[in-house]
């Protein structure tokens, strides 16, 4: 795993978890398989449907997708949810959907919450430039229109300002990569929800990307110190500091990620920076 591929696990995951307004729970910022602990959940009866959408929402945040699908199917199958609860539900399971790779299932259950979501809406848009995004022809340009659409009724729409950083991060192809429209997203987004760790990573990055080191230092730093254990803000505030020049300091970071997660031994910006004079 090299900078490059983890800082797309990074802005992927985030990519997944962005229709917050509706979710009843966010997953965590980091949910790469490589650091993923599977939680069994306990077998449940049919009377308890509610607990069955408890459970799902659990492994859902605890990154267990492929279960959180599991117990979301069920509830759905054989729940009488209507309403806001349905749409809730068929969300968090088109999303863990996307988490897993499987677009199919996550556009069709993108289509059942359209049936019933009045056109032209704020979830509605959202819901469209996720599907153009996660489209087999991946029509950015849709998904662009679709989020501003979203801005003109909402210009602090949290969930459209993030897609937007992301688009521009160059998430889903560099030829859309603007790292100036990246950081101001970024910027809107984390005056929104300024103790969000996942907009402060993807601002991090687009700070790495603008050369400003220092930036990403200072906001590394930030999350880190309510967060130790926080993988993914540890490698990248490594290779900030390693840029930095800050050799020594990245080296500690680089044996700390090693400690965690003996995969790093084959992280080829880890072993460079263990081999740095």
């Amino acid at each position: 795993m090299n900078f490059n591929s983890l800082s797309k696990i990074l802005v992927g995951i985030f990519s997944v978890v962005l229709l917050s307004f509706l979710v009843i729970k966010v997953a965590p910022a980091f949910l790469g398989t490589n650091f993923f602990i599977n939680r069994p959940l306990p077998e449940l009866v049919k009377e308890d449907i509610s607990e069955i959408a408890d459970y799902a929402i659990t492994a859902f945040n605890n990154g267990d997708f492929t279960n959180a699908i599991t117990l979301y199917e069920r509830a759905l199958k054989e729940g009488d949810f209507t309403g806001e609860n349905r749409t809730t539900l068929l969300l968090n399971l088109a999303i863990a959907y996307e988490a897993i790779g499987d677009t199919t299932g996550a556009q069709t259950t993108y289509a059942l919450i359209l049936k019933d979501e009045p056109e032209q809406s704020v979830l509605w848009h959202l819901i469209h430039a996720r599907m153009a995004l996660i489209s087999e022809y991946l029509e950015i340009p849709s998904a662009l229109s679709h989020l501003e659409e979203i801005l003109k009724m909402d210009t602090s729409n949290f969930d459209a300002l993030t897609t937007l950083s992301l688009i521009y991060m160059g998430e889903y192809g560099t030829s859309f990569q603007d790292n100036a429209k990246a950081l101001d997203y970024n910027l809107q987004s984390l005056q929104i929800s300024p103790d969000n760790d996942n907009v402060k990573l993807n601002l991090a990055t687009t700070y790495l990307e603008l050369n400003q080191y220092t930036q990403a230092e200072t906001l590394l730093k930030n999350v880190l110190t309510n967060r130790e254990d926080f993988i993914p803000a540890s490698y990248l505030l490594m290779k900030t500091l390693y840029l930095e020049g800050k050799i020594s300091e990245a080296k500690l970071l680089a044996k700390k990620l090693l400690s965690i997660y003996e995969g790093f031994e084959e992280d080829d910006l880890v072993k460079e920076i263990l081999a740095a004079k």
